[in-house]
């Protein structure tokens, strides 16, 4: 049985059970086969423990910076330093307590969930489509990418990195799916 894009149903012991009768086909970052509820509370608590204050203080110094570009007569490097001296502050007294540290969140997880026997992952290196034969519980996180939902589909995702390989595999940049050979 060959399964594409399957969801994480499965413990570990149990997929792995399977590996002679199923595999699993996993185009790139498609999300599904990494969507069981521990990869996504470990992805919920991931954000919630991550410090984005550094980059939010970066950000509004260099708003202000631009705005003293442009309106230099009205804004002055005083005043840059002084309205970055409230974001500080905000910063300190309001945002930074209210990000969860580390261990802080310990909640119930649930057995991890992996896609069914074999797997197979397909993924482009930028230049072609390349495939290799990984564990499943290569799919224990979520690998955040902006095609991780085209990815599961098959018009954008699954036909598209196997209209790929046959491309490769023929040698023929203008291979399509289409042709009659295909003439059932």
């Amino acid at each position: 049985v060959v399964g594409f894009g399957c969801p994480a149903s499965l413990s570990k012991d149990l997929s792995e059970q399977y590996n002679s009768i199923i595999t699993t086909v996993v185009n790139d970052a498609d999300m599904i086969p990494r969507m069981s509820g521990s990869t996504l509370a470990k992805a919920a608590i991931a954000i919630m423990n991550y410090d984005y204050t550094p980059k939010a203080r970066r950000d509004a110094e260099q708003a202000l910076k631009e705005l003293q570009s442009n309106a230099s007569i009205l804004i002055g490097e005083s005043d840059v330093k002084t309205a970055m001296g409230f974001v500080d502050k905000a910063i300190d007294q309001i945002i930074r307590p209210n990000i969860v540290k580390d261990g802080a969140l310990r909640p119930q997880i649930e057995p991890e969930l992996f896609p069914p026997g074999r797997c197979i992952h397909f993924y482009t290196d930028g230049y072609s489509v390349s495939g290799s034969y990984v564990p499943c519980t290569f799919f224990d996180e979520l690998d955040v990418s902006r095609t991780m939902l085209d990815d599961h589909l098959i018009k954008r995702g699954y036909r598209r990195v196997f209209l790929e390989l046959m491309r490769e595999y023929h040698d023929d940049e203008h291979y399509s799916f289409d042709r009659k050979e295909f003439d059932f």
